[in-house]
């Protein structure tokens, strides 16, 4: 019995071999037919009632995502701190590659970003003008982060810098007229940003256009920045590939290739082979890609706090052209700012684009979606100056070590000096065996050489130690005699150590 005459007595058709994928195969527009048809009739049943269901599921996840998003920087604001930087005499450029490849340990686990988001840092350089003239480096840190991280990842990278750690603040003051932009890359964020010139000139060239500010203006370009999760660094590392099998790196230039199929393709992929421009710009993308990756927007504003001059008798025309004035200065302010960084200008650079709002964008600090730079590209933005003559800096002066192990406590027989503030904090003091021996204390005028010696002799008196306080002004001896211990007063202490005696040096 054959199969054709059991499928002849059954009344059945014979069996399609392969079920779909068998029948697409074995008439592929017949099969891609059928299927439109039943899309279409889907749609027609289904349509006025799915489609505004998909509409609003749509609208939905969108509105969530930006909630969630509102909220998860709620909380990175919420006891956010600022921490001033002081720059140490000497600060190599090698210093912001070990501090940015050492942050990039803030990535969290995929699923505490997708809950709790990514924190990101914000790294500003800010000016004033006027008689509080000068220039400050400042790290904005989410409240997120623990406490004394940034500041110990900064010394660290830095030896011998110091930090001020204070509530965060706006970079601006409120109610300032302000003009600001955003920097972005112009070309596609796998090629790279220059890095290879003076790592100095950028610095010298910021701090150039923000000397001219006046009176009760300031400015401040601000970068900030988040270590890159999984999925980008996957969606650049395609993007690159592709690059190197010859398509472009551009959505828009793909989807033009598409139209004349089998042409420009084949034309990069034979240019790549013998362009050396382009084999130098792929293996400078290759390069960039292959270390850590950090996500960053640029802005930069100058803003004023002084009033558009014009005559109290002036007309409305007149008025308006003074504020028209004051527009144009601060415009022509803010292009000096954004001008500063085409000095990192290679296979990329730095484009401005408009920044709506810009109050309320430096302000809030919000990092919403940034370019692609690497390490080093991040670390000629956002770095300490080496230059010692940068105008308007203030540094820390003098490197500053970690007290030995072997200084003691203050405590009974050691006289208290203070808290050190290099490494770990912690009171340090000095024995009283070890200041019967010449002491010697130096120093500029106002950094407190008295308020030192009057410690120590406060310090003596409360112990029951006699001291003996020679001082040329006799500013200090009445401060002192105010503040002594009423047991101490008028009488000697019949018991205790001998003090050496103390005497306090001319001032400086």
């Amino acid at each position: 019995m054959t199969s054709g005459s059991f499928t002849a007595r059954s009344g059945r058709p014979p069996a399609r071999p392969g079920g779909p994928a068998g029948r697409y195969l074995t008439n592929p527009g017949g099969y891609t037919a059928h299927l439109a048809r039943l899309l279409l009739a889907s749609l027609e049943h289904y349509g006025p009632a799915a489609g505004p269901l998909l509409a609003v599921a749509v609208t939905a996840v969108i509105a969530g995502r930006a909630w969630l998003r509102r909220r998860q920087h709620a909380v990175f604001t919420e006891a956010a701190r600022q921490v001033t930087v002081l720059a140490p005499p000497q600060a190599g450029p090698a210093g912001a590659e070990a501090l940015w490849g050492h942050l990039t340990g803030l990535l969290r686990p995929a699923w505490a970003r997708w809950w709790h988001g990514q924190p990101h840092l914000g790294w500003e350089y800010a000016w004033a003008g006027g008689d509080a003239a000068g220039m400050s480096i400042r790290l904005w840190v989410p409240g997120t982060i623990p406490p004394g991280l940034i500041e110990r990842a900064v010394e660290a990278a830095w030896p011998g810098a110091h930090t001020v750690t204070a509530p965060a603040s706006p970079p601006l003051p409120a109610g300032a007229a302000i003009v600001g932009g955003t920097l972005r890359l112009a070309r596609p964020d796998i090629l790279p940003l220059s890095t290879s010139g003076d790592p100095e000139a950028p610095l010298r060239a910021l701090a150039g256009a923000a000397a001219g500010l006046a009176d009760g203006e300031h400015a401040v370009l601000q970068v900030l920045a988040r270590p890159v999760t999984g999925a980008r660094l996957r969606k650049a590392r395609r993007a690159a590939r592709k690059q190197r099998s010859g398509q472009s790196a551009r959505l828009t230039t793909r989807l033009l290739d598409l139209a004349s199929p089998g042409s420009r393709t084949s034309r990069s992929r034979a240019a790549g082979r013998t362009d050396p421009d382009l084999a130098a710009e792929i293996r400078e993308t290759t390069a960039k890609l292959a270390g850590p990756q950090w996500e960053t927007l640029t802005r930069y504003a100058v803003a004023t706090t002084a009033p558009a001059q014009a005559r109290d008798e002036a007309g409305r025309w007149e008025r308006r052209a003074a504020a028209a004035q004051q527009q144009a200065r601060l415009r022509g302010l803010a292009h000096a700012l954004a001008s500063a960084t085409a000095l990192l200008t290679g296979r990329n650079w730095l484009a401005r684009k408009r920044l709506r709002r810009p109050d309320d964008a430096i302000s809030s600090r919000r990092l919403t979606r940034g370019d692609l730079l690497s390490v080093p590209e991040l670390a000629a933005l956002a770095r300490l100056p080496a230059d010692p003559a940068l105008p308007g800096l203030a540094r820390a002066g003098a490197r500053a070590v970690p007290p030995p192990p072997a200084i003691p406590l203050p405590g009974p027989g050691v006289r208290p000096l203070g808290v050190s503030d290099a490494g770990q904090p912690r009171p340090v003091g000095l024995a009283v065996p070890d200041a019967r021996h010449h002491l010697r204390i130096v120093g500029p005028t106002g950094v407190g050489k008295t308020t030192l010696i009057a410690g120590q002799i406060l310090a003596d008196a409360a112990a029951g130690r006699g001291v003996v306080f020679i001082d040329p002004k006799g500013d200090a001896v009445t401060d002192i005699i105010a503040r002594l211990p009423e047991a101490s007063a008028g009488s000697s202490p019949a018991t205790g150590d001998r003090a050496p005696t103390t005497s306090s040096a001319p001032p400086a």
